[in-house]
């Protein structure tokens, strides 16, 4: 089946595009560290501009096979395969799935990352190595610092003798100037599996080896912001994130955006942007991929009174507008979220949404 034959139309507008969560404690019984917050519908309809047949496609009821119905998986683009990968999420820890433009397909490897509960990892696409990194997350330790590589032959743990400390709802990119990934923050310390201590620590990883840099200015300490490279500013953009946690509960939202360029940070926040928000997800759409918002795009989240957010914007190097599709996925948190230069679309998957269901649809933003 191909793409065009996948494509049917939505017939609810709502909007949508991001990755990350704040995850709720005793979730489904199930016992994960990280701030909790109780979830609500969004209201209002914002400010915003439109781009002429703007409009996320939902490809669930024409796929063949699907994922389940899960929460918190990570996705990025494998170039090596030229397919998406996505692994983990509760409740399918452990398993890896690809997405191509027949739909998806279930992989199985005899090693895989030890059991990830939620999307709390962080996951990036090494350019360089042609290899996906998977660092920390929630999981059979809580806040694990273990450290994996993914080609399309399957996972292999990093063997560095310095890693980051363990920590859970991370923020990773990759940056191709420098050829290295980039870490920022996260939830730990993995000592204390039910007490989140905001992180604010700035990595590197290249050569299989992490560098902590020792920079004077950086955001401040968060979790669950969102974080992609921005081809037109050369450098990792920033978004968001709870900044403040008191009883594992989050207390303030960001709404600032940062640039990491040549090792160092930048603040680039301006008074026109989205709300302040937390597992929020966000991917790059190139200028030559055709029709779409070419730039950062971002979707959905939480505000800190736990009201779920589904408006979509876009940053173009300096400045952020909103978007409103036409359809669009609900709002939600916790979803996965990746760009496929091959397909020229922003793949969006699953995700926490009103009432605490879990997805397992696929929406696609060309």
């Amino acid at each position: 089946m191909t793409r065009s034959e996948l494509k049917v139309a939505m017939d609810r507008p709502v909007l949508c595009l991001a990755v990350m969560m704040l995850l709720l404690p005793g979730l489904m019984g199930a016992s994960l560290a990280g701030p909790s917050i109780s979830v609500r519908p969004s209201t209002g309809p914002g400010a915003g501009v439109l781009l002429k047949n703007l409009t996320w496609t939902n490809l669930t009821s024409n796929l063949s096979l699907s994922p389940p119905h899960t929460i918190g998986p990570q996705m990025v683009y494998d170039a090596q395969t030229g397919s998406i990968v996505m692994f983990g999420g509760y409740p399918l820890p452990g398993s890896t799935w690809w997405f191509t433009s027949h739909g998806w397909n279930q992989t199985a490897f005899g090693t895989s990352p030890r059991v990830r509960s939620s999307n709390l990892a962080g996951f990036a696409y090494d350019g360089r190595s042609r290899t996906a990194v998977l660092f920390g997350g929630n999981g059979a330790l809580a806040n694990s610092g273990a450290s994996y590589n993914y080609t399309g032959a399957g996972w292999n743990v990093t063997n560095t003798t310095t890693v980051p400390p363990g920590r859970s709802s991370t923020m990773m990119a990759y940056d191709p100037v420098s050829g290295s990934i980039v870490l920022f923050g996260g939830c730990g310390p993995p000592s204390r599996p039910n007490t989140c201590l905001l992180y604010g620590d700035t990595w590197t990883y290249s050569n299989d080896t992490w560098t902590q840099l020792h920079l004077n200015r950086t955001p401040s300490p968060r979790m669950g912001g969102a974080m992609a490279y921005d081809a037109g500013l050369h450098a990792v953009v920033l978004f968001g994130g709870c900044t403040k946690v008191r009883s594992n509960v989050c207390q303030r939202m960001s709404d600032e955006t940062w640039e990491f360029r040549s090792g160092a940070w930048t603040n680039l926040s301006s008074p026109v942007s989205p709300s302040p928000r937390g597992s929020c997800g966000m991917a790059e759409q190139p200028r030559s991929s055709g029709t779409g918002p070419y730039g950062l795009v971002l979707f959905g989240g939480t505000s800190v009174n736990g009201t779920l957010l589904g408006d979509t914007w876009v940053f173009h190097g300096t400045s952020w507008a909103r978007l409103h599709p036409t359809h669009s996925p609900t709002p939600r948190i916790d979803f996965a979220m990746a760009y496929d230069p091959l397909l020229s679309e922003i793949v969006v998957f699953s995700g926490l949404r009103h009432g605490q269901t879990f997805g397992d649809d696929t929406w696609v933003l060309p």
